[in-house]
């Protein structure tokens, strides 16, 4: 943008696209060539069991013969290195054998095949696909999805390549089968375990369809939405009934029910954050055009995913450095069996230039996925700060919405939970604007040892208005609390103190709620730790209802 944004400097020396100074150069522009840059689009990393190579390897060369429509040579079946090119469709295949560790011997072999787009001019798509097998153990299998183009890829919606007769044997990802369909949850054992697999370590996120009352199936289409994420992510349809059992599991915050569709990212445990596992609602999905712009966005984030984990381990295979290993290996045996000079040097000589393409190809590519990040980077810091104002000015407006004083209070113990698994809810319906759970007071309220659910959340309510309200008219932290049993103090913390983060700042927590008495019975002892926030106005509850754990206790 321009430094210029008025007067009458600004009709030259203007940035924007409408300037006399741009118009004047469109021409010389559109004449300029630009860079090709390959775009990754997805990785699926994993294992093939039971299956022999000699079968994936017989897999994948049909599917490429099929996705080029040419014969391949019989060198190909064999197991050798070859190389078809033809106008826009190339396939390069690299094979290497050599002895492991403990003699074992170790068969590497590559597949690179590019083709047109037949919607885009210019855009050529670009599939590797790698297997290493070892004596005696699984398959290593990579795949790789990448586009070459000048300009972006904001349009692809990514799918991992269908094969004519499939994969033999089971892919593993992370030791968890990658299914080609989607899972389907229409009883109690399916549910449960699908919740169990939500809570697992796992490397691929989980999409869960819902079926809403009545209906005769899930929104998205399940089959073709597996069928495109297969190895990336597991697909499951759960009907309407079973949804409770989600919701029993994690609470409505971060259940699926009612037609809605959810992405679970790895990590996800009870008590998580449930804006880091996207919902997409019902109403989103009423009408075509939503559903199509849902399985964009799912596609596209669960491949984005994919990269960002292929990124962080080193150990991956390349089709780049594959074939620079067999060219290092070729010359090796050059070296063996030619006497001549001349030759051995002419060998180098080769690998060193295509060592030095591939080098730059990847640098290319690396530069344009720091572009990318960091643009990613920007503007997540962007929304992030916006959010927060928008977070601030809510807040204050919600405060000033919510009631105060005894008709507060009265409220408040009309309708106080029973369950612990309706305790976080009622927290955030009914004591919203004036006391906030923090993620580990969520975890711990989930499912705790003590039993009387009711006192809790009559302490809770007794912090969101008379100890707020005292709070706010400047009053001390150590007011008496209202006497909910014979026994209910608020006292402090003593050496019990301790610091905690919230909303990425930095808080003490110096009194809680107790109980009397000096039993440490999870069942009967009550603690309640919180602070004061003068900036949001707000109780903070950083951890209950057990006695905490220290060095002092």
């Amino acid at each position: 943008m321009s430094a210029y944004t008025s007067g009458p400097g600004r009709a030259i020396l203007g940035g924007g696209h409408d300037s006399p100074l741009a118009a004047a150069l469109a021409p010389l522009a559109a004449r300029m060539p630009r860079p090709v840059v390959e775009h990754r689009i997805l990785a699926v990393r994993g294992e093939i069991v039971e299956a022999p190579l000699a079968a994936v390897r017989e897999a994948v060369l049909a599917w490429a013969e099929n996705k080029a429509g040419l014969r391949l040579p019989d060198t190909a079946r064999t197991g050798e290195s070859f190389r078809h090119e033809s106008p826009g469709r190339n396939l390069t295949c690299v094979a290497l054998r050599r002895e492991a560790d403990r003699g074992e011997a170790e068969e590497f072999w590559g597949l690179r095949a590019e083709d047109p787009d037949s919607a885009v001019p210019g855009r050529i798509w670009a599939t590797e696909i790698l297997l290493c097998a070892v004596s005696g153990a699984a398959i290593r299998f990579d795949l790789r999805l990448a586009a070459a183009a000048t300009q972006g890829i904001d349009d692809v919606a990514p799918a991992v390549p269908r094969f004519p007769k499939g994969l033999p044997g089971r892919l593993l990802v992370g030791g968890i089968e990658a299914a080609a369909v989607p899972h389907r949850a229409g009883t109690e054992a399916e549910a449960d375990r699908l919740s169990e697999l939500l809570v697992a370590e796992r490397r691929c996120p989980v999409v869960v369809l819902s079926i809403a009352e009545g209906a005769a199936g899930p929104a998205l289409d399940a089959e073709a939405l597996a069928r495109r994420l297969h190895g990336l992510a597991h697909v499951w349809v759960v009907a309407a009934p079973m949804t409770f059992r989600l919701t029993e599991h994690f609470g409505k915050k971060l259940s699926c029910y009612n037609g809605a569709v959810r992405l679970y990212l790895p990590g996800f445990a009870a008590g998580a954050d449930p804006y880091a596992h996207r919902l997409l609602l019902p109403h989103l999905l009423a009408d075509e055009a939503g559903r199509k712009e849902a399985d964009r966005w799912l596609r596209r984030r669960v491949a984005e995913l994919s990269l960002q984990r292929a990124a962080t381990e080193p150990d991956a295979l390349t089709f780049a450095r594959l074939r620079a290993e067999a060219e290092a290996e070729r010359e090796r045996q050059a070296r063996l069996l030619l006497a001549d000079v001349s030759d051995r040097l002419r060998a180098a000589e080769e690998r060193i230039s295509k060592l030095e393409k591939d080098l730059r190809e990847q640098d290319a590519a690396a530069a344009q996925l720091l572009a990318e990040a960091e643009a990613k980077r920007q503007a997540a810091a962007d929304r992030a700060a916006e959010a927060e104002s928008c977070y601030r000015l809510a807040l204050a407006r919600l405060q000033a919405l919510v009631p105060s004083g005894a008709s507060a209070r009265t409220g408040l113990e009309a309708r106080l939970p029973g369950r612990w698994s309706e305790f976080a809810d009622w927290v955030d319906e009914a004591l919203v604007g004036r006391l906030v759970l923090t993620r580990r007071a969520r975890r711990q309220v989930a499912r705790p040892l003590f039993q009387d659910v009711t006192l809790a959340a009559r302490c809770l309510s007794w912090l969101a208005t008379e100890y707020r309200e005292a709070r706010i008219a400047g009053g001390r932290p150590d007011l008496p609390t209202t006497r909910l049993t014979n026994d209910i103090v608020n006292a402090r913390c003593g050496q019990d103190s301790f610091a905690f983060e919230w909303e990425g700042r930095r808080l003490t927590c110096e009194w809680h709620i107790k109980n009397g008495g000096t039993t440490r019975d999870p069942a009967r002892c009550l603690r309640i730790y919180y602070c004061w926030d003068e900036e949001t106005q707000q109780v903070v509850v950083a951890e209950m209802p057990a006695h905490r754990e220290t060095g002092a206790s």
